[in-house]
């Protein structure tokens, strides 16, 4: 069974920063055993090696939240609801993984500047946005987006119409 080596470890290593890391460097799920009460630094150490360890931290701050951020968008995941609907926290998650849009509060999914900041890094955020904001024509037709929704045909590509039948191959 997993962890059954650290099982056997002194009480006193189990809280060691070193025997900590080296652990989850090998098995992240480690960490559901350990008891993370360790500096705020060594947190974001575990974070940067696997995201996942924010799972098992206690993210009260936002400067901590601001440092995992850093690492990630995603790491919106896993801050508490008060963060999740920090507005100003938010933006920056979804500005760095449009995807971090499916962690927000739902008031921020519903909130146009914030998705409009998802969209434009990842146009599949727009699955997380609420169903107000989907059916939205601006939001679909935003052009700032770094990936369209698709690929204008290419010149030598003919494009045949749909009600028509089925497409030929190019």
């Amino acid at each position: 069974e997993e962890g059954t080596v650290l099982s056997m470890a002194d009480p006193l290593l189990l809280k060691d920063e070193e025997v900590i890391f080296e652990a989850a460097a090998q098995n992240p799920r480690v960490l559901e055993r350990l008891d993370l009460s360790c500096s705020e630094d060594f947190l974001l150490r575990l974070a940067r090696q696997d995201l996942n360890a924010l799972r098992y931290a206690d993210i009260q701050s936002r400067e901590v939240a601001e440092k995992a951020l850093e690492i990630s968008g995603l790491a919106l995941e896993f801050f508490p609801e008060e963060l999740k609907a920090d507005k100003e926290l938010v933006l920056e998650a979804v500005g760095r993984a449009g995807m971090a849009l499916a962690f927000a509060a739902p008031e921020l999914r519903n909130d146009r500047e914030v998705v409009l900041r998802a969209v434009a890094a990842d146009r599949s955020a727009l699955l997380y946005a609420s169903p107000e904001l989907r059916r939205n024509k601006a939001i679909w037709l935003y052009k700032g987006a770094a990936v369209p929704f698709f690929e204008p045909p290419k010149e030598e590509e003919e494009v045949n119409d749909p009600a028509e039948g089925e497409a030929e191959e190019v």
